[in-house]
């Protein structure tokens, strides 16, 4: 089921009423196919174009701006086969945005709230289990951690159903 953010108020409730879960929340079609219609071949153009220089001219530079067209082709794909979603469970949650899936357990996890990073707004958490050697904003942001989409909720929403299912979550007996 795909929430939107027209019904934010009774999505929130409707998810909440679901715990212990699971409950599975997927991309925000009102974000993704606008991007994917407009960014995304913007990306696969310069990506092209980069990976060309590279292969005629060399430089890294261009070999940079070639990284965009994998990664225009690997978010386009996750987002529609349904490879990007969140899900959360009694013991943690789970997501995966078009790259591998990421597991944290509710103990592992605090502070769910919004951030505004280049006129999009963002959940943001802070994350204590040790930061991959590929998630670079982590060891950027002192261990703090984003969702790369807000499932159809706002980012309000999706932080204040995160901090309640957390602590529905911990006050269960163990």
């Amino acid at each position: 089921m795909f929430y939107q953010p027209d019904d934010s108020l009774e999505t929130v409730a409707e998810i909440l009423n679901q715990f212990p879960g699971p409950v599975m929340l997927y991309p925000s079609k009102l974000t993704w196919v606008p991007n994917v219609v407009t960014i995304v071949p913007f990306m696969i153009a310069l990506g092209a174009w980069g990976l060309w220089m590279f292969v005629t001219e060399g430089g890294l530079v261009y070999l940079l701006a070639g990284w965009l067209l994998f990664e225009a082709i690997r978010v386009t794909i996750g987002f529609m086969t349904g490879a990007m979603w969140l899900r959360l469970d009694a013991q943690g949650f789970e997501f995966r945005f078009a790259g591998p899936r990421v597991r944290r357990d509710w103990d592992d996890v605090a502070e769910f709230t919004t951030t505004m990073f280049n006129w999009w707004w963002f959940v943001v958490y802070a994350d204590r289990t040790p930061a991959k050697w590929w998630e670079l904003s982590r060891i950027l942001f002192f261990r703090n951690a984003w969702f790369r989409d807000t499932y159809g909720l706002s980012a309000k929403d999706l932080a204040d159903v995160m901090n309640a299912w957390r602590e529905r979550a911990l006050a269960q007996p163990q």
